[in-house]
């Protein structure tokens, strides 16, 4: 269906039958882009409440572990309408959270990089 699929039979030992399975093969990586941005503000407003309460070490972990979940909470919360658009193309929630988590990572290394300027120009000391 639409390319999103490659669908392979196997045999199944345990029950003596045939399955078919559909394989996540050359799937468009931009519904994940446009899910990520669509959570972003949620989890960049979390790292920015979390680096202010636990300062900028603390804040950049739970900007990397906890961000991404409460970015799904709230678009769960404010755009819940918007999941039927990625049910129709074949994504499952924990695709696209899995998606998030990876994305975010990548996003916040410079995240923290520029945190830690910010944060060394206004108190004078590293983070780290």
């Amino acid at each position: 269906m639409f390319g999103f699929f490659y669908t392979k039979t196997y045999n199944s030992t345990i029950f003596n039958r045939t399955t078919t399975v559909n394989v996540l093969l050359n799937m468009p990586f931009s519904p994940f882009v446009q899910f990520y941005k669509d959570c972003f503000l949620y989890i960049f407003l979390s790292g920015i409440v979390f680096m202010v309460v636990f300062g900028p070490y603390w804040g950049f972990l739970l900007f990397c572990f906890l961000g991404p979940g409460i970015g799904v909470m709230c678009f769960h919360i404010f755009k819940k309408n918007k999941w039927y658009t990625y049910y129709n193309l074949g994504i499952k929630k924990q695709m696209l959270l899995g998606s998030t988590y990876l994305i975010n990572l990548f996003v916040s290394i410079p995240v923290f990089v520029i945190g830690s300027g910010v944060y060394y120009l206004f108190h004078g000391a590293s983070v780290i």
